[in-house]
């Protein structure tokens, strides 16, 4: 028994499927004719003419949107970058103030020992002890130059 193969369709044969796919296949359309296809389109169904009015309305929306979001967002991101700045610096501040603060704490410790009040009592006040004399050195006097007598100005 022979088995015969069906006969494999051309191009040309109108049950090919690439002539089937051809004929299903729409044809490119000019600027012009798309223009008059949609005017057409129009007149035959007015609630697909509202569509760009409506794909319009709808972008300008979705703008909007987003301008608002990135406006919601940034105002308050600024703020929080502003505010990290500041905690740095008022960090540094703080370093700053407790350094100030320890070194203050070591002259108040300073300033209450018997040997400090002395110091400070002979060196800014010329306090001196019963019995004790204060003397006090002058600088020698300033030397003029001999110059200036030999002018005649």
């Amino acid at each position: 028994m022979t088995s015969v193969l069906p006969r494999r369709p051309r191009s040309s044969d109108p049950r090919s499927s690439q002539a089937r796919a051809r004929k299903r296949a729409p044809r490119r359309l000019g600027t012009a004719e798309r223009v008059r296809w949609r005017d057409r389109l129009a007149a035959r169904r007015p609630e697909l003419a509202n569509n760009r009015i409506n794909r319009i309305i709808i972008v300008a929306m979705v703008v909007v949107t987003l301008l608002v979001a990135v406006a919601t967002v940034a105002v308050p991101g600024q703020a929080y970058l502003d505010s990290r700045d500041a905690v740095g610096d008022l960090y540094a501040e703080l370093r700053e103030l407790r350094s100030e603060n320890a070194r203050l704490e070591d002259r108040r410790e300073a300033l209450g020992t018997p040997e400090e009040i002395e110091r400070l009592a002979r060196s800014e006040y010329d306090l001196v002890y019963p019995h004790e004399e204060a003397y006090a050195v002058l600088p020698p006097p300033a030397r003029t130059p001999a110059f200036f007598h030999a002018w005649p100005y």
